[in-house]
């Protein structure tokens, strides 16, 4: 674990006998707040689109039930 946390960069601290790895991120900066917003905000519409699909299909399920309720019928002769 000690090797993990030197390869990412992690402070080690070794306290009666125990060791602590703190690893300190960077602080955002324009492109990754950029990203970070970009990817926000395709989620937010995806999600979006997928709740009116439900929505819709809340209003058109009856109507499909209905038309299929009367189904293809054959005309006796």
């Amino acid at each position: 674990m000690q090797a993990i946390a030197a390869k990412h960069g992690a402070d080690l601290s070794f306290i009666a006998g125990d060791v602590t790895a703190e690893i300190v991120r960077p602080y955002a900066d324009a492109k990754s707040l950029a990203r970070e917003w970009a990817d926000e905000s395709e989620a937010y519409v995806f999600a979006m689109i997928e709740e009116r699909g439900r929505h819709l299909r809340f209003f058109t399920e009856p109507l499909r039930r209905l038309v299929a309720s009367f189904g293809p019928t054959s005309a006796a002769h």
